[in-house]
């Protein structure tokens, strides 16, 4: 059985992240709140350590969230973390590129 992911990078706002439904139509509330959930908990964590940090996108895949970020002031690196959704914690976090 494959997983349901749903990538969220272009046309819906929640907060000052980008995000869209890849096979149409807006997410649901209860999905907006862990969508919402899932960037705040990955931008207070980079926060600790670094700044700025800015959300950039939230791809949704079973039950858990991946939030790309860019981290940092002069030396910018982007990061995805990956948080589950039921309990919010931070499943890992890894460098892109």
């Amino acid at each position: 059985m494959s997983a349901i992911r749903r990538e969220y990078p272009l046309n819906f706002d929640i907060e000052d992240c980008t995000v869209h439904h890849i096979k149409g139509g807006a997410p649901s509330i209860p999905m907006e709140a862990e969508m919402a959930r899932a960037r705040e908990i990955a931008v207070k964590f980079f926060e600790q350590y670094q700044s700025p940090v800015t959300a950039k996108s939230i791809i949704l895949e079973d039950s858990t969230c991946i939030v790309r970020v860019d981290a940092g002031l002069v030396l910018v690196r982007t990061f995805d973390v990956t948080v589950d959704s039921a309990t919010g914690k931070i499943l890992r976090y890894n460098p892109v590129g």
